[in-house]
């Protein structure tokens, strides 16, 4: 039971993330550190973390980047490297966590996977 319990928050989640994402609303639902948070090996939410990332990726693929910038993503990336991404670059940038999740996930993937 558990295990449909939390796949059934992890659809939530990116249904939540999506609508967020697609509908341009700037009340931020989550800030980096949170996500940081939720993506920490053992949080027992990385099932969220990953169905956000997921869908701030395929929202930016959809609409073409609130940020300027396109992801390009192809067949061989998987979901665990854009996490990875992502995870590196909160990592890498703490001065930055204070910021929007959504808008953090969109300039990682930008930074690691941007077409040219």
């Amino acid at each position: 039971m558990t295990q449909l319990y939390r796949r059934l928050f992890g659809v939530g989640a990116v249904v939540a993330a999506v609508m967020s994402v697609s509908a341009g609303a700037r009340a931020d639902f989550k800030d980096g550190r949170q996500l940081l948070q939720d993506c920490a090996r053992g949080s027992g939410r990385e099932l969220y973390c990953e169905g956000y990332i997921a869908a701030v990726a395929d929202a930016e693929l959809k609409q073409g980047g609130d940020l300027g910038d396109t992801i390009c993503r192809t067949e061989e990336i998987k979901l665990g490297q854009m996490k990875d991404v992502v995870v590196l670059y909160l990592t890498s940038h703490p001065e930055t966590r204070d910021y929007a999740a959504v808008s953090l996930v969109a300039r990682a993937l930008a930074d690691a996977f941007l077409c040219r």
